[in-house]
């Protein structure tokens, strides 16, 4: 406490004719919670047959059942609901040494965002059983974090001045309003290694999804 409050002081002499007045110069840093909004599930539908409509229809037939159970089981908006690509391909197997053709590969891949954080299991093992083949990611979303920027810069703010008032007070002075104030970076994702030891450390609990828009600036104060 004792270095950061003389390298406060050493920063407060050192701005002092900032503009022609006394001033102080300090950083300041803020941090807000995100809690995931859903869980986003991409996943994808492959069949395969010797000629290409079965595949078509069968991939097609798969597709509908998927739709069907996450709307009327599950109760997802159609909104949530997105189909990201359509492929058929040819499929080749090696016959002595030489490709051929054996038929056709139909693959549908979808995506699904599932706001009942706690059904997102179930979700996924209905989806195997109704005929996906493959799980391809899962992943937790996120709304809104424009807004929670703009609340990080405000704590961020709020930080420096309460550090400038008491540097300030050692001096025998008190803040008149700020000069310049600068943004030096914002960050949205996991704490930082050091942010995280000492959330842990002051028994903070961060959990699973958890991410954090965090900010900070440089304020110059004035002083009267």
């Amino acid at each position: 406490m004792k270095k950061i409050l003389s390298s406060l002081i050493i920063a407060l002499f050192a701005a002092a004719g900032y503009a022609g007045e006394s001033t102080i110069s300090v950083t300041g840093a803020g941090q807000v919670t995100v809690k995931p909004a859903f869980v986003a599930v991409q996943f994808s539908i492959q069949t395969r047959d010797r000629k290409q409509e079965p595949a078509q229809n069968r991939n097609l037939e798969i597709s509908g059942a998927v739709l069907k159970l996450l709307k009327s089981r599950h109760g997802i908006r159609e909104d949530d609901i997105y189909t990201l690509d359509y492929q058929l391909n040819e499929d080749y197997e090696m016959v002595n040494e030489k490709q051929v053709l054996v038929g056709y590969v139909a693959r549908t891949g979808m995506k699904v965002n599932i706001r009942n954080m706690e059904k997102y299991r179930a979700v996924i093992s209905d989806l195997l059983k109704a005929g996906a083949t493959n799980i391809d990611s899962v992943d937790f979303g996120y709304e809104k974090t424009g807004s929670l920027k703009i609340d990080a810069l405000s704590l961020a703010y709020a930080d420096a001045r309460s550090k400038a008032e008491k540097v300030a007070s050692l001096a025998g002075k008190t803040l008149a309003g700020s000069v310049k104030i600068e943004e030096i970076e914002t960050d949205f994702g996991p704490l930082r290694a050091e942010m995280r030891m000492k959330a842990e450390a002051s028994g903070d609990v961060i959990s699973s999804g958890q991410q954090f828009v965090t900010a900070k600036i440089h304020v110059v104060f004035e002083m009267k």
